[in-house]
């Protein structure tokens, strides 16, 4: 299947919990330059628009959203020890400015630097900024006729 999004989701590597709507607490799940994917207790309705406060490192930043869908995702048990249902939304950003953007780009960059570290490049290898860990499977090419001709021959240790 083929991936449908603009630009790349990233998960924080610890639990935030922003604000939408300035009074629904939504924990971030994953973010992105387009938008943001949160878990909240009371369901959004899809095509509104809202405030979404993200928290980050020395402040807060403060976005305009369209929620574009939600669900309900299952229970889950409070701090209170009530089990209540939680929603899933994802909301789009709209209007960025300048500095908004500025600032997400930068918290992108840090959970992107987390998430898809730089590999140690061996001396010689050219174009060694290109090489990262992308966390998917190494593809090795086999000779299928080599294999056969070792196991033919017991040449396996």
């Amino acid at each position: 299947m083929n991936n449908r999004r603009r630009s790349e989701r990233y998960a924080p590597d610890e639990t935030l919990v922003g604000r939408v709507k300035a009074t629904v607490p939504a924990r971030i799940l994953d973010i992105s330059r387009h938008g943001v994917q949160v878990e909240v207790p009371s369901a959004l309705r899809p095509a509104v628009n809202c405030d979404i406060t993200l928290p980050l490192e020395g402040g807060k930043l403060q976005l305009k959203a369209r929620i574009s869908r939600c669900s309900a995702q299952g229970f889950s048990t409070f701090e209170d020890g009530e089990k209540k249902l939680i929603y899933r939304a994802g909301l789009e950003f709209i209007d960025l400015d300048d500095h908004a953007l500025e600032v997400l780009e930068s918290k992108l960059d840090e959970l992107r630097a987390k998430t898809n570290p730089q590999i140690d490049v061996p001396p010689g290898v050219k174009d060694a900024g290109r090489v990262r860990a992308r966390g998917k499977p190494i593809k090795i090419k086999v000779n299928a006729e080599d294999i056969r001709r070792r196991l033919d021959s017991d040449e396996v240790s």
